[in-house]
């Protein structure tokens, strides 16, 4: 159901990465008490749970990758021990978007805004910083990704307006955004897998295959070996 239209352009990579930080931090700011939404508790955790459960969907598609198996395994492997060792650093204290992708941001005459409300979920402020700069998300709207100071520059703006420590926010992305991106990866390929394996629903075709382009740039598994070859699970 569309309660509002909105009128403007999706948010550009490289050009208000501010303000979509400055939004971000006020959404974040919201007491999430008694929302009627899902609540990650343990949001580390839950994340790699999300991943684990994201291949298991994979691999049970008869058109999976195996090079994208074995490098989604090798990522886990490495992530089991962060999540042990700094789970402590992630609470679930805001409200979060959970699919902060920029075409999900609108850039209106009153200012930036929000949509596609369709999964939002208490959960560390993490979750929607991780998501905003993993490459997943940014590779599914644009073939471009954001560069190293313009993540930066989004982080200390979210820094500024939400009052966190700039250099703690940057180790929980660190740890996080990794699994986050593995996340989209995952989704584009199965999604990919669904189209080949004719396992879409027949009314959903049509508008699945509109994006398949966007669904093999996700899939390649060259943006999974990416991830391996930086992750260092700390």
């Amino acid at each position: 159901m569309i309660e509002e239209y909105l009128e403007g352009p999706h948010l550009s990579l490289g050009q208000n990465v501010s303000a979509a930080a400055d939004l971000l931090a006020k959404l974040h700011s919201l007491k999430p008490a008694n929302l009627p939404c899902a609540n990650w508790q343990d949001p580390l955790t839950d994340t790699y749970a999300l991943v684990c459960n994201d291949l298991e969907k994979y691999e049970a598609h008869e058109s999976a990758s195996n090079e994208t198996i074995r490098l989604t395994k090798k990522i886990l492997k490495k992530a089991d021990k962060a999540v042990n060792d700094y789970r402590h650093l992630f609470q679930a204290d805001c409200l979060n978007h959970t699919d902060v992708a920029c075409d999900n941001f609108i850039e209106t005459a009153g200012g930036l805004r929000m949509i596609d409300w369709e999964k939002p979920r208490v959960d560390d402020c993490s979750y929607d910083i991780g998501c905003f700069l993993s490459e997943g998300a940014q590779l599914w709207c644009t073939e471009t990704i954001l560069s190293s100071a313009a993540r930066k520059r989004f982080l200390h703006a979210y820094a500024k307006t939400s009052g966190n420590d700039f250099e703690r926010l940057c180790q929980k992305n660190h740890i996080r955004e990794p699994l986050i991106s593995l996340h989209w990866f995952l989704w584009g390929a199965t999604k990919l897998c669904d189209l080949r394996d004719r396992r879409t629903i027949p009314q959903l075709v049509a508008a699945h295959e509109q994006k398949i382009q966007r669904y093999e740039r996700l899939a390649a598994p060259q943006n999974i070996q990416k991830i391996l070859d930086t992750y260092d699970g700390e």
